[in-house]
């Protein structure tokens, strides 16, 4: 049990990346001291998403990371200390600490109800400018931070803040209804398995998409209604057959190759293309140096 009041150290451990690669090292570094609008947390749970082995590999050129980094942004802890214009939150409470770090709330994206992530300022946790969960206390924007119930396991908390949001925001986006089909790509993985719960609990009939009997007995177990295994079947023809040849009405891709979007375009109807719920790859193009540039579109 964790109590309801931390006394704040002065210094904290952190796994702190100072070469780019598979190597942290855990050092000693200042707790922050969290500004204004900021929760000071103590981070009890952290989960690690494969995003923190691109960033720490410095796989994603285009952010531009240097170093030192601190990885993490699934977090899950006790607030310690709260910024002297922040309302709503008390020191003791339960929060989330997710990828998206600050948002201006005033920009025209800030302002159309779930469209902050694209904020023209955004932050993020998990870089070289604000270092993530990976350590034992992070500061974060109280309008970020998110509440855990009581009732609710912090170590399950955690990974819901990355992987369980980006699918649930996947499935919402796709417009589709309770009774109605939603096919699911690469749903044996990490998000796959929280896409199938999400979407049984949503009242969808889930078609799993991925390969191999081990996947298969898992996503049935996860919630899926039918499987379609992409290596021994044809895809496109089983959807339409487990959907009387109707093809479902809403897809969300989550595995990361060109194949899986391409068959999602031919299984689902002409009337129905707008209903894709798209997390991960959206084109695979070849970099000037041979290797192959992945080209996200991430939806939280």
């Amino acid at each position: 049990m964790v109590a309801s009041v931390v006394t704040v150290p002065k210094t904290q451990k952190a796994q702190v990346t100072r070469e780019f690669g598979l190597n942290p090292k855990f050092e000693e570094i200042p707790v922050p001291e969290p500004k204004d609008d900021e929760l000071l947390v103590h981070v009890i749970y952290s989960g690690v998403c494969h995003t923190d082995v691109g960033v720490v590999k410095n796989e994603y050129r285009a952010l531009g990371l240097s170093l030192p980094i601190i990885a993490g942004h699934e977090g899950a802890g006790i607030v310690v200390k709260i910024g002297k214009s922040v309302t709503g939150f008390k020191e003791g409470d339960r929060v989330g600490c997710a990828y998206l770090h600050r948002t201006c709330n005033t920009c025209e994206h800030c302002k159309q109800q779930g469209n902050e992530a694209f904020c023209y300022s955004a932050e993020y946790l998990a870089n070289h400018r604000n270092w993530g969960t990976f350590q034992q206390y992070v500061a974060v924007q109280a309008f970020q931070a998110h509440l855990i119930p009581e009732k609710l396991d912090m170590a399950k908390a955690a990974p819901i803040l990355c992987a369980g949001v980006t699918v649930y925001r996947s499935l919402k986006e796709t417009g589709a209804r309770p009774g109605q089909f939603v096919s699911i790509t690469g749903a044996g993985g990490g998000l796959g398995s929280l896409a199938l719960q999400y979407a049984k609990a949503l009242g969808f009939r889930p078609i799993a998409i991925d390969f191999g009997d081990t996947k298969r007995e898992y996503c049935l177990k996860q919630g899926a209604e039918f499987f379609v295994d992409a290596k021994n079947q044809d895809v496109v023809q089983e959807v339409r057959r487990v959907t009387d040849g109707k093809g479902p009405h809403a897809v969300v891709n989550i595995a990361p190759a060109i194949k899986p979007i391409e068959d999602a375009i031919k299984h689902v109807p002409s009337q129905r293309k707008n209903r894709f719920g798209y997390f991960a790859i959206n084109s695979v193009n070849k970099c000037q140096d041979g290797r192959l540039c992945q080209m996200y579109k991430f939806i939280y």
